[in-house]
């Protein structure tokens, strides 16, 4: 999840695919959600696969469950090995071990914060330009 200034991603939890669309729709309930931004797995040849086209039948799941609200397919490949980097420089993933979990929290809050970064980015190269 972001900030509200959409500065930083932060991580709240890994859950189900099911009980994820619980989770959306309290968080969506509770505080509303203005766009959801969800790693989009592409091969390294930039092709799509099974994998893909189980997120897609997922975003359509979103879609259904929170109509109006925005999904962002991104990127997401490198995610979990750039998370995993990160958890054992700040001394957790080697005490976690087995615990996968952690490591998708991780890789989620990768994504969303380039996303965050990319987007604050080509605002402002596209605020400049005027």
């Amino acid at each position: 999840m972001a900030d509200p200034f959409r500065m930083f991603a932060q991580t709240i939890g890994t859950f189900t695919p099911k009980t994820a669309l619980v989770e959306l729709k309290r968080i969506h309930g509770d505080s509303g959600i203005e766009l959801i931004v969800i790693g989009w797995p592409l091969t390294l040849d930039d092709e799509e696969n099974k994998v893909t086209r189980f997120v897609h039948e997922y975003i359509n799941r979103i879609n259904k469950l929170l109509r109006g609200i925005p999904v962002v397919k991104y990127d997401e490949r490198y995610s979990s090995r750039r998370a995993s980097a990160a958890l054992v420089e700040a001394g957790i993933r080697r005490k976690a071990r087995g615990k996968k979990g952690r490591l998708d929290a991780a890789a989620a809050a990768i994504i969303l914060q380039d996303y965050l970064d990319e987007t604050r980015s080509r605002d402002s190269e596209e605020n400049e330009a005027f």
